[in-house]
């Protein structure tokens, strides 16, 4: 009997180490477990969930340095924002490039933007998520809108490959209603609320549960050659097109002016194409295949560094709202 109680109070005393060294010295955060979570398609993979956080609920970059990042004050990345009856929101989608995970809230283009045109009324929503490809992020402007009605609302993807990856997963042809309980807050298991309970009170539980995770990490590497390595009769390539053209088109149908879409896509073949689609669409069509070279990427070919938060910020705020130095 004394063994095991000799026993307990070492595995005790190991834990309570454990925990002030994740704590203390790591600075590990503990789960943001008063998280929101949003069902707004139906659909299988983890891209039919929204993950909102709760205001500064914190999370652990590794890309970034291993270090802990805090959402803003609605539990997005990004800076501060002001919830006022004559503020004029900016929904800005797009994948893990925009929410941009690595920094904190200041440092990515969603922050540096929100700072360069507050002074114009304007208040920026963090609306990236990891995996999202423009058709998911449809619901996902879809359930932002009814919480921030958006002035402006600016779609940016980075690489065609990825787009390619991503909007293959999609059965066609492609649906655009929202489905019947869109929106609608998912009540998690009595299991899971106890679960993340633990992990929300011990950085040290947080760490095991995250390990055991899949957690948005560094980006798939971009080819940074310049040239597209797509063959442009490649079937799935034009899929891929006619997919994205389609998607446009039902986003500048709601929003109009309002909408924007950014290409980045260094890789895409059909620039030329997309372009007169978007032109003829009457779709506004903006591209910049500077922002994502290699000397703008963490490692070269990750998410997007200091340097390319600060370019993709500055580009949105002149060339979109039309705010300069």
């Amino acid at each position: 009997m004394r063994k095991i109680v000799l026993l307990l109070i070492a595995l005790v005393a190991s834990l309570l180490v454990t925990e002030v060294v994740c704590r203390m010295l790591i600075c590990y955060p503990r789960y943001p477990y008063k998280e929101r979570i949003y069902e707004f398609m139906g659909a299988k993979g983890h891209y039919r969930y929204f993950v909102w956080h709760p205001r500064y609920g914190k999370i652990w970059s590794v890309e970034g340095g291993n270090k802990s990042i805090s959402m803003n004050n609605i539990g997005l990345p990004g800076s501060d924002i002001t919830q006022a009856s004559k503020s004029k929101y900016v929904l800005f989608l797009g994948n893990s490039f925009i929410r941009a995970l690595q920094y904190d809230g200041d440092k990515i283009a969603a922050g540096i933007l929100q700072k360069r045109i507050s002074s114009k009324g304007y208040q920026v929503i963090n609306a990236g998520s990891s995996g999202f490809d423009p058709y998911v992020l449809w619901f996902s402007a879809n359930l932002f809108e009814r919480y921030y009605e958006p002035a402006k609302v600016v779609l940016v993807y980075e690489t065609f490959s990825r787009l390619e990856k991503h909007m293959g997963r999609h059965t066609e042809p492609l649906d655009f209603s929202l489905p019947r309980g869109f929106g609608t807050q998912i009540r998690p298991s009595k299991a899971r609320l106890y679960y993340n309970y633990i992990r929300g009170h011990s950085s040290y539980f947080n760490l095991i549960g995250t390990l055991n995770t899949n957690q948005e990490g560094a980006a798939s590497p971009i080819d940074n050659s310049g040239k597209s390595l797509i063959h442009p009769k490649d079937p799935l390539a034009l899929k891929t097109l006619a997919l994205l053209q389609e998607t446009l088109l039902v986003f500048s149908s709601k929003y109009g002016d309002r909408f924007v879409f950014i290409s980045l896509m260094r890789d895409n073949p059909y620039s030329d194409q997309l372009a007169d689609y978007c032109d003829k669409n009457d779709i506004n069509y903006l591209e910049n295949l500077d922002i994502t070279r290699p000397e703008n990427l963490i490692d070269g070919k990750g998410h997007f560094n200091l340097r390319g938060n600060k370019l993709l910020a500055d580009y949105v705020a002149f060339e979109v709202m039309g705010v300069s130095d």
